[in-house]
């Protein structure tokens, strides 16, 4: 992490918004047949699949197998042959400065696949991402926190940033269990807030880190700046849903800068 004078975390909701990619949806027709649909399409008719020909009640094994553990190895394979996104840059200078991150997607891929997609994607210097980079800026957050590195390789390294940051998957019982105390999740307008207040609590933990190991005539210019999350989402539902979960929500202890963009048509909207 660069020795500056702020502490940056981010949120990536995946599909449309990091990258784009060719994840195909199951829907049942009324006439019985089975139609696939690409993630864009779904979260333009999903709430209202009578309209546009398909049964309202989903099947959401069958509907969603494409995008659950069961097929780990096709999003590992996709994510690395992807087109980007609206939010793209903003992952690689997060992942360049060795900044914290979450993925919050409706994915229900396992954890070990996420991980092993992003440390896929670094270790080829994946569309932007700069492996060198990466493991400069962390070897600097860990000395900077009294964490002995010296005798890591880089790769090792790699998995200490990656096992530090988050991957929350809603259609995953485990993240459902974890998130919301439920084994089983379908709306991420339920799902992606609350992943996101798990996040920020998880951040302060960090960032409390920082100030314990930091000079006190410091201390006080990073306070001023404050921490600062953002989080993008391509569903404009899901960013209203946010926007309203994070204005309701008492801000404790710390000075929380929350940036929101909404990714939705392509286009980055800040809220």
């Amino acid at each position: 992490m660069k020795q500056q004078d702020m502490f940056r975390a981010y949120v990536f909701d995946i599909d449309n918004n990091l990258r784009t990619l060719n994840t195909t949806i199951f829907l049942q027709k009324l006439n019985g047949d089975w139609d696939e649909v690409s993630t864009e399409r779904f979260a333009f008719i999903r709430t209202n699949l009578l309209e546009f020909g398909y049964f309202n009640e989903i099947d959401y094994y069958k509907s969603m197998i494409n995008f659950r553990k069961e097929n780990d190895d096709l999003f590992v394979k996709q994510i690395l042959e992807s087109t980007r996104a609206s939010s793209w840059q903003d992952f690689v200078e997060c992942v360049n400065n060795a900044s914290i991150f979450a993925w919050n997607t409706a994915r229900g891929h396992s954890r070990s696949a996420f991980k092993k997609a992003a440390k896929e994607m670094i270790l080829s210097n994946f569309d932007g991402l700069d492996y060198i980079s990466l493991i400069k800026n962390q070897r600097a957050y860990m000395d900077f926190l009294d964490i002995d590195n010296s005798s890591l390789t880089n790769e090792e390294i790699l998995d200490y940033y990656i096992n530090i940051c988050r991957f929350y998957g809603m259609e995953n019982d485990e993240s459902a269990m974890e998130v919301l105390g439920v084994k089983e999740c379908h709306d991420p307008g339920v799902f992606k807030p609350k992943a996101f207040e798990v996040f920020c609590e998880y951040v302060k933990q960090e960032f409390e880190k920082i100030l314990s190991n930091m000079h006190v005539e410091n201390r006080m210019t990073f306070l001023e700046r404050g921490m600062h999350i953002g989080i993008s989402d391509d569903d404009s539902r899901t960013v209203n849903i946010l926007l309203t979960s994070i204005l309701n929500r008492e801000r404790k202890n710390i000075n929380l800068k929350i940036h929101v963009y909404d990714t939705s048509n392509g286009k980055k909207k800040v809220f």
